[in-house]
């Protein structure tokens, strides 16, 4: 699926989330050092590893999540009713299943980068649960990437809602 189809679903699942008073969270996801491993053993290698990536996400997501690629090096996953906790563990389990891995063909070792928000704790609109994973995913790869960041709202941020725990 595409950028279009995820802003569509993020649409659709907010306003779920929003009726039933459920959680739901965005995990961005990133291949480190995507564009190097382009450069130095080209396109082929680069397109077995994204497969191998998405692969490893589709295995480890339910079956009501929504993954797409939102980006040349960017994976999004809609994560409907879960709080941002459950994003997390579901984003570092990810992490470590691609950490222990490797390409075979190439023998290139690959690591990923996540970048998790969720509304309604976190952000209070589509825009801004899209754009606060982005941050998180773009902080993380900052410092360095192979590792998770779960975005930390302002001092000040209110939620609409709060979520209740199972």
């Amino acid at each position: 699926f595409n950028q279009r189809y995820y802003a569509e679903k993020l649409n659709e699942e907010w306003e779920r989330s929003r009726r039933t008073k459920q959680a739901v969270s965005v995990m961005k996801i990133s291949i480190d050092d995507f564009y190097e491993i382009e450069q130095t053993l080209g396109l082929n290698v680069r397109d077995g590893i994204l497969k191998t990536v998405s692969d490893f996400i589709r295995k480890t997501v339910r079956a009501n999540d929504i993954a797409c690629r939102t980006q040349m090096n960017e994976i999004a996953v809609i994560l409907p009713q879960t709080p941002k906790k459950g994003a997390a563990l579901l984003g570092e389990r990810l992490r470590r299943i691609v950490e222990s891995s490797s390409v075979v063909d190439s023998g290139v070792k690959i690591s990923v980068s996540v970048g998790v928000s969720e509304y309604p704790s976190l952000a209070d609109s589509v825009p801004a649960l899209d754009e606060t994973s982005t941050k998180a995913l773009n902080h993380i790869m900052e410092k360095g990437g192979n590792r998770i960041c779960l975005y930390k709202a302002p001092g000040d941020f209110t939620p609409e809602f709060e979520v209740t725990p199972e």
